[in-house]
């Protein structure tokens, strides 16, 4: 793990050598992001009727934001796997006595997804200062482990979601898109869907129930011990399944031309 770590930090030090695009990007980052937060106010009296209100999209954000930012910002290659098996450019990560998963994951940060982390966690101190009722401190650690889990559980899911491409070409296509609504969907709260039975099914399979919306109702509702099962016994297995699968599909890989490829 020390050896991964070294890669992890010289992949930040990668992104900071042009020190004028980081701050830009960062600042791009920020001002999208809070952008987001006063579109979300400007439509809040569509959803009235229901009772959401601000705090609820600032749940959401301080969950999609992170797990966001885990995929596409500290381990930003796990959302470019599938490109990297159709364009062969796989050939550099197994170049190395390492384990081609892990070096992929540890070999690149994105600093503009790295604020979504600084955001989501933002997002969380407002909720928890400003708006729950029970106790800070039970709030502050289940949201820390439902993190934790869901974290777990976007990984796999993204890893599971690329692998498909060892045996579809173009794959990456339809894979970035499924990403991309589930970021969209997560954003809402589920008391939108919850009316309509083929879209609550569709956001079933695009894993938002375990990743974003099982989350929301522990924190908002309040959780007991079965949902914290049901979030294990989804997350962890699973993960373990998606490092089964990427080394058993890997089989199936078509080389490129054997250059060294970033």
């Amino acid at each position: 793990m020390k050896k991964y770590l070294s890669l992890l930090k010289f992949a930040l030090k990668e992104q900071m050598a042009y020190k004028w695009n980081f701050v830009i990007g960062i600042l791009t980052m920020l001002i999208n992001d809070t952008l987001f937060i006063f579109l979300f106010v400007i439509f809040l009296g569509y959803f009235s009727g229901i009772g959401i209100t601000l705090w609820d999209f600032l749940l959401l954000w301080s969950l999609v934001a992170f797990y966001y930012g885990i995929t596409n910002g500290v381990f930003a290659n796990i959302s470019k796997i599938a490109f990297f098996i159709e364009d062969g450019k796989m050939d550099y990560y197994l170049s190395f006595p390492l384990h081609p998963l892990k070096f992929l994951a540890f070999r690149r940060i994105n600093v503009y997804g790295v604020w979504d982390l600084l955001f989501a966690i933002v997002a969380f101190i407002l909720y928890l200062l400003f708006y729950t009722t029970v106790a800070w401190r039970i709030v502050l650690l289940s949201w820390i482990g439902i993190i934790v889990l869901g974290t777990i559980f976007n990984i796999w899911f993204v890893i599971i979601l690329a692998c498909i491409s060892f045996w579809l070409d173009k794959w990456s296509l339809v894979s970035q898109v499924v990403r991309e609504f589930s970021v969209s969907f997560g954003l809402y709260p589920p008391q939108i869907y919850q009316s309509n039975k083929v879209l609550f099914t569709i956001i079933w399979v695009l894993g938002l129930y375990p990743m974003v919306f099982l989350p929301y109702n522990m924190i908002t509702v309040w959780s007991v011990w079965t949902d914290w099962l049901v979030m294990i016994a989804i997350c962890i297995p699973t993960f373990f399944l998606s490092l089964w699968v990427f080394k058993k599909w890997l089989r199936k890989y078509n080389s490129g031309n054997l250059v060294m490829q970033m």
